[in-house]
């Protein structure tokens, strides 16, 4: 899914959930640049949190 734009890819972040580390692990052994972060502490992502993974999947900056 990130192939196409693994020249344009900086950085993957991904939100420390339920078994991060394997996703982690395998963007990582793929050569991906990773950044675990909370993003309750992202001023950009303040309140927008939702209930559900769907609403927070579908919020664009």
């Amino acid at each position: 899914m990130l192939a196409p734009h693994r020249e344009e890819t900086v950085g993957v972040v991904v939100e420390s959930m339920y078994n991060w580390y394997r996703l982690v692990d395998g963007l990582m052994g793929a050569g991906f640049q990773m950044n675990l972060v909370n993003p309750s502490v992202i001023k950009k992502y303040e309140g927008v949190k939702h209930s559900g993974d769907f609403g927070d999947a579908a919020y664009v900056p």
